[in-house]
Parts: C-alpha cells; structure tokens; sequence
C-alpha cells in the first residue's frame, strides 16, 4: 500500500517509483490515488494490481513495460488515453477491460501481450499504430460503433479469425492486420 511517512495517503504514483522491483507481486493501491506516471512499475514481478477508480490519469511512456507476470488489468472509467507502450511485453497479460470513456491508446500499448479476445469500446475512435501487434492468440476482435480508423500494423502478428467492422469505419491503415 502506498502511503507517506506521515499516514497522508498518497495520490500520484511518479516515475519509475517500483522500477526493476521484480520482487514485488502484490500491489494494492489507495483509493486516494489519481495518478500514475512513466515506468512507474515498468520491469516488475506484479502478477496483481488493482486500478482504482480514483485514477483517472496514467501519463508517460512504459507504464507497465515488461511485467511478466500481470495476466489481468481492469482501467478504471476516469482515464480517458494509454500512453505508448503502457502494457508493451506484458507476455502473460491475457485480459484487458477498457471503460466505455476510452478516447486513444497510445501506439504498441497492448504489443506483445498474450490477449485472446478483445471488446473496444465506441469511445475510441483510433487504433495507433502497432497497438496489439503481436497478440499470436487474440482470435476475437469486437468493435463497437465510433471506431474511424484502424493504425497501420495495429493488429499484425494477431491469430483473428473473425471481424466485424462498425458502420463508422473510415479507413484501415497499410498492413493493420498483416
């Protein structure tokens, strides 16, 4: 649990805070928490986390970068974007709920994971480049109405066997599916 010296309950996690702690497998966060910042768990052991609903503000490169163990990851409805590579090489992050105020995830955010099915939600109006790049088993895409425009290489590397895309789709990137 994050807390200061003085029992005040923290409310921003900065920079690089638990970097290369692989050490750690259990994070609980305060309710107080708003705000998460660049590799502040990048290269960690974590393998449970919970987000709360307090965060509406995950800022910075690599956030998550490289956490080998984290198979979940809920994000609360008050952060609206993904910085790049914020769940990059998380190789056993299987699952990922996105809240229905997804405005942009940042290019390769999800790259390199281990997703199986995946639900964006029709907030999110883009998909960045290489964005899941590299999920060899997400079979299932879902797309909900809102979706404009799918970045170039966002799903390479992807066993997607089936897809429906929304009626607001206006165009698909060079080899966004490759």
């Amino acid at each position: 649990l994050f807390r200061s010296r003085s029992g005040l309950s923290i409310s921003d996690i900065p920079s690089q805070a638990l970097y290369d702690c692989w050490q750690i497998e259990t994070v609980i966060l305060p309710d107080t928490l708003k705000a998460i910042r660049g590799s502040a768990f990048s290269y960690t052991g974590i393998n449970n986390i919970i987000i709360p609903p307090s965060v509406n503000s995950i800022t910075g490169d690599n956030v998550f970068y490289n956490c080998d163990s984290l198979q979940s990851i809920a994000i609360p409805e008050g952060v609206t974007s993904l910085p790049y590579q914020c769940f990059c090489s998380c190789d056993r992050l299987e699952s990922v709920s996105l809240p229905s105020t997804r405005a942009s995830i940042g290019s390769d955010c999800f790259e390199y994971c281990d997703l199986k099915t995946l639900h964006l939600p029709g907030a999110l109006s883009y998909i960045s480049s290489y964005c899941f790049s590299g999920n060899k088993n997400l079979a299932v895409v879902e797309f909900e109405d809102g979706l404009r425009n799918v970045g170039n290489y966002s799903f390479s590397n992807c066993a997607i066997d089936t897809l429906v895309f929304p009626s607001t789709l206006k165009s698909i990137d060079s080899y966004a599916f490759s």
